[in-house]
């Protein structure tokens, strides 16, 4: 039993001086390579959404599968892939646009939802640097004279 009670061996002076050497090596590494501010940026997902993206998701179908919050977060992802490619326009305000249109679309007879609308403007081919007010309005003249989905 003696055998197994073994003491612990006192830290060596120069085994004390080697870990914090290392430790002081890696941490001028990490500043030399900019790791210290290695945080994830918080997904948009996470932001709230402002007031005209909330009634654009109200007026998304609600599918039974996610429910409600599947709805907002589809309607969100297609307004950040547009905001990238709008970059004059804030979310609110292309969220307002859409509101818009499918009001349009609807008041003309077209069944449309949100999602529908986001990913029409998304897929136009004759964008350039126009803003995305122009896209929008292209949609529903186009909707109106039967083409799109």
């Amino acid at each position: 039993m003696a055998a197994a009670e073994r003491e612990p061996r006192p830290v060596g002076r120069w085994s004390l001086i080697g870990a914090c050497a290392v430790v002081v090596v890696l941490v001028v590494g990490m500043e030399l390579r900019g790791d210290h501010d290695t945080r994830r940026p918080s997904a948009p997902a996470e932001q709230p959404p402002g007031g005209a993206e909330k009634r654009l998701a109200a007026m998304q179908p609600v599918l039974a599968v996610g429910g409600r919050a599947a709805a907002t977060e589809r309607v969100s992802s297609l307004l950040d892939v547009l905001a990238a490619e709008c970059a004059d326009d804030s979310r609110d305000e292309l969220a307002a646009m859409a509101i818009r249109t499918v009001r349009k679309l609807r008041a003309a007879g077209i069944d449309t939802s949100p999602t529908e609308v986001l990913g029409g403007v998304l897929g136009r081919e004759d964008g350039g640097s126009l803003r995305c007010r122009v896209f929008f309005d292209r949609y529903v003249a186009l909707r109106r004279d039967g083409q799109g989905p």
